[in-house]
């Protein structure tokens, strides 16, 4: 591995490095940015008939949890994505996706600020995964590599 692909990695991982480290320090922010993304979810997600497994209140209960266990999935995959482990990236795609779904989602939002905001922060996790995808290559490109 050159000294590039390595930097690239740690530029890749240090927003979800600093986002688990966020979660960490002040995780108050965090939970009420879930419980309201998840309420508004929630009922979004009835108009169109689906039911999500988890309802609003029983998530309120447990949203520190939730942060604290976030935090540690961002972190642990943002050291696989550095090391090279192929679950890493997909650790961190899976998270994030799941992040555009439930609170980055911009048609949550009614005022125009919130929209914008959200609009950015999806096209930046999706622009994430895109990088991540990248990042660990499938196993037939490494053999391709090395021949």
């Amino acid at each position: 591995m050159s000294f590039r692909e390595n930097f690239g990695r740690c530029l890749l991982v240090v927003i979800c490095v600093l986002s688990g480290i966020g979660k960490f320090s002040d995780p108050k922010p965090h939970q009420k940015s879930l419980s309201e993304s998840y309420s508004k979810t929630f009922a979004k997600a009835k108009e169109y008939g689906v039911t999500l497994p988890l309802a609003p209140q029983v998530l309120t209960g447990y949203t520190l949890e939730i942060i604290y266990l976030t935090g540690a999935l961002l972190l642990l995959g943002s050291l696989l994505v550095i090391f090279r482990v192929k679950y890493g990236s997909c650790l961190l795609s899976s998270l994030l996706v799941s992040f555009c779904v439930v609170i980055h989602n911009p048609y949550l939002y009614t005022k125009d600020k919130e929209f914008y905001m959200h609009a950015y922060m999806l096209v930046l996790n999706l622009g994430l995964v895109a990088g991540l995808s990248l990042a660990c290559p499938a196993k037939a490109q490494d053999k391709e590599k090395t021949d």
